[in-house]
């Protein structure tokens, strides 16, 4: 019996040497089987890494924005007890903590002038940053702060959106809507999940809510 190269040689050069070359030269062209399924295996690879580098820079899941706010907001509950000092939460891109700290003190020639300051005035503060959360592109706050009737326009607890005490106790700053203190995070694709912190740092309500 004939290899399977002597039986493609034979139906396709069976009258010469001639031939027969031709034959084997039409018969070793083109890919196999094995080798197409292997092409295709490497480029669905590819394809999977492609996609899971778009979802590390835009995440699909509103709910990897909440895991990284939940995770941050614990991290200040505990800072705001080893600093024993109200840690104050400000929206923005990249979403900061501060605790106040005294402004610093002006010349005394300009203080002198200042005769007429009242008594009891309360003192200047300035926001002192203690951390930023950098999380993924698309992830926001759904939260505005509701505090600047409240303090001076100077004073950095008119711009929070969220407090924290040394002992763990998270509240909304004055004059905000709801009574129960809680954010709520929006992802990339509209979606939101809120973040319940009445009972402590770390509960979180996983409904969602329309865009």
């Amino acid at each position: 019996m004939l290899a399977p190269r002597a039986v493609c040689d034979a139906r396709y050069a069976p009258n010469g040497v001639r031939h027969h070359r031709a034959g084997r030269l039409r018969c070793v062209q083109g890919f196999t089987l094995i080798e197409l399924i292997v092409v295709i295996v490497i480029i669905g690879i590819l394809v999977g890494f492609v996609v899971m580098s778009m979802n590390k820079r835009a995440p699909d899941d509103v709910g990897v924005c909440q895991a990284r706010m939940a995770s941050w907001l614990a991290q200040q509950a505990v800072a705001a007890n080893r600093l024993d000092q109200t840690v104050y939460i400000q929206n923005a891109i990249s979403p900061r903590a501060f605790v106040l700290d005294l402004a610093p003190s002006k010349p005394i020639a300009e203080a002198s002038k200042q005769t007429s300051r009242a008594a009891n005035e309360s003192p200047a503060f300035a926001a002192k940053v203690i951390s930023r959360l950098d999380w993924d592109k698309g992830c926001t706050i759904e939260a505005q702060p509701t505090a600047a009737d409240t303090f001076a326009a100077k004073d950095p607890r008119a711009q929070a959106v969220l407090a924290v005490t040394t002992d763990g106790i998270w509240s909304l700053p004055p004059g905000a809507q709801q009574r129960t203190p809680e954010i709520t995070v929006r992802g990339d694709r509209q979606k939101t999940l809120r973040i319940d912190l009445s009972s402590g740092y770390g509960a979180q309500a996983t409904t969602d809510s329309a865009p």
